[in-house]
């Protein structure tokens, strides 16, 4: 059997790059606070292997976050078509504090009426 695909292709799909699957994080919004996900600093990491499955390590914004399972799905429909899988690793033990918001995510904070 020949083989169709190139070095870094995933079938027919080219396998993503980390900025590519934080541009597609970025339509994921955090349904409490009205900002995404990337912006809020939820992101903490993303691993890509070379069939393009990928987990993405994230940080709730609240010990007891009650929209992991939608946020999760959000993430699945902004990356489809991008990947091969996804999955998302909550990071439990690690505090998200307003430190790590990007300044557009201050910026849609404080457009709310939040003083960040």
């Amino acid at each position: 059997m020949v083989k169709d695909t190139l070095p870094g292709e995933f079938g027919s799909r080219v396998v993503p790059t980390q900025e590519d699957i934080v541009e597609a994080m970025r339509e994921v919004i955090d349904p409490e606070l009205g900002v995404n996900v990337v912006d809020l600093g939820m992101v903490a990491d993303i691993l890509i292997d070379d069939e393009a499955n990928v987990i993405i390590d994230m940080v709730p914004t609240s010990p007891t976050c009650p929209m992991t399972d939608r946020l999760e799905y959000s993430a699945e429909l902004a990356t489809e078509g991008m990947v091969n899988s996804l999955a998302v690793n909550w990071l439990w033990l690690e505090v998200w504090t307003p430190a790590r918001l990007t300044e557009d995510g201050r910026e849609q904070l404080r457009a709310f009426g939040l003083n960040i």
